[in-house]
């Protein structure tokens, strides 16, 4: 996966210094990072994929993301949970307060912002429910982090996702 990263960013700065494109690819929401035409996804596949975010939307994104709402983030996590095989899920995390910095509510291996995570698991209780999401670092996917759904719904800003099935 590093590998990966550091050839899509090389790609991507490479386009910029040759007035190509004009984006800052430190930014997810500038970059379209998450989902679009230079995301990850669809250099891989050619697809570009949906997102939903907490951050403002710029123009010429309205197509890519929605504002996110507690409605479609719940839609989004449901399709990865009823089809995990064939959804590529990421997500993205707002920075973490004062509060969770000072008392160490949440480690900064398991929230990093500027930083998209892989979604793993969407577990549901027998009601089907979401009770609880899972990621990795795909840095380090050794490492599987799972918070409550509520946790997580308050912490993530970008949801991006492609479904290879339809």
């Amino acid at each position: 996966m590093n590998l990966l990263e550091a050839a899509v960013n090389k790609y991507f700065q490479e386009e910029i210094e040759s007035g190509r494109l004009n984006k800052n690819i430190n930014d997810p929401m500038e970059g379209n990072i998450g989902t679009g035409v230079y995301s990850t996804n669809y250099l891989l596949t050619g697809r570009s994929g949906l997102g939903i975010t907490k951050a403002d939307i710029l123009p010429e994104n309205a197509n890519l993301y929605s504002k996110m709402t507690d409605e479609n983030i719940l839609d989004a996590l449901n399709i990865f949970a009823d089809n995990p095989s064939s959804v590529s899920m990421t997500c993205a995390f707002k920075e973490r307060n004062w509060f969770q910095k000072t008392f160490g509510t949440t480690s900064s291996g398991e929230q990093s912002t500027n930083h998209t995570y892989t979604i793993t698991n969407v577990n549901k209780n027998p009601a089907g429910e979401i009770i609880s999401i899972s990621y990795t670092n795909p840095w380090d996917s050794d490492k599987e982090y799972t918070v409550p759904y509520k946790t997580f719904c308050d912490r993530v800003i970008d949801l991006s996702y492609l479904q290879m099935n339809n």
